[in-house]
């Protein structure tokens, strides 16, 4: 009866393994990450820089990869990260950056207070704002908006009331 047993099993198992396989391989997971590599078209760069040094500078790639690259005081690279951002989140990046207005009006009255700190921001290679302390300038409500969403999309550093960067 062991023996029987035994067969009858090593025989289910050959014949299983001798069974061709006619199920279709699964398709490769299609990926919600764009190819990504950082170089290209820049969509969107926020450089931080203290008396006209830069110190970071984040960039947004058309292929939906981000770098952030930190610099010493002298110049010298710091530190830097890089990823990519999913199909949905650059979808939301290109029509920030496209549908701002990034006019920039001019106040006459403003407080006349001084930091070595400022921000420029760039949409699609050219310089579209500089923010600083009392900046006599101010950016229109709905890219002001949109660099603020895109700022937390990037989880970059945002400066304070001060103007300092945290």
């Amino acid at each position: 009866m062991m023996k029987t047993t035994l067969f009858v099993l090593l025989a289910s198992v050959a014949t299983a393994s001798a069974t061709p396989d006619t199920t279709k391989p699964a398709p490769p997971a299609e990926t919600a990450k764009p190819a990504c590599k950082a170089k290209g078209k820049i969509l969107f760069e926020i450089d931080r820089l203290v008396s006209d040094k830069t110190t970071s500078k984040t960039r947004v790639y058309d292929t939906g990869a981000w770098t952030i690259d930190a610099f010493t005081d002298d110049g010298k690279p710091a530190s830097s990260g890089h990823g990519c951002f999913d199909k949905d989140e650059l979808a939301k990046i290109r029509a920030d950056v496209k549908s701002s207005p990034w006019k920039v009006t001019h106040n006459k009255i403003h407080c006349m207070a001084i930091s070595a700190n400022t921000t420029v921001y760039f949409a699609n290679g050219k310089k579209v704002f500089t923010a600083r302390l009392c900046n006599s300038d101010a950016l229109d409500d709905k890219s002001a908006k949109n660099v603020e969403d895109l700022e937390a999309l990037l989880k970059a550093p945002k400066p304070d009331a001060a103007g300092d960067v945290h």
